[in-house]
């Protein structure tokens, strides 16, 4: 998976590239893709230990961008539920493998 397929995603989405939360996010998918069972507490770990915010700056970046673009995101993956993090970014990392199974 590459991050230029993800940011492909997030700018289809709506989200701006301006905001802390979009390289999070992007960095939560590529971890996710390097092992699909990680829990998202675990993502923010490791985010943090290759940035210099701790793991709920992290958490709350990623929040701040679903809280903005519910309604968007929902429509984007035809979504019928709450929207959270955990929910945000294995929508986004199942929608890149089902184009990557495509191809």
């Amino acid at each position: 998976m590459k991050r230029e397929q993800i940011e492909k995603i997030l700018d289809n989405i709506g989200i701006p590239i301006n905001i802390r939360g979009y390289e999070y996010l992007v960095d939560a998918i590529l971890e996710l893709d390097k092992n699909p069972f990680l829990s998202t507490s675990d993502l923010y770990k490791i985010i943090a230990k290759k940035t210099p915010k701790d793991k709920t700056a992290i958490e709350r970046s990623i929040r701040y961008i679903h809280e903005k673009l519910n309604l968007e995101i929902k429509e984007y993956f035809e979504l019928n539920c709450k929207i959270n993090n955990a929910i945000l970014i294995k929508a986004i990392y199942r929608e890149l493998k089902r184009k990557e199974e495509i191809q």
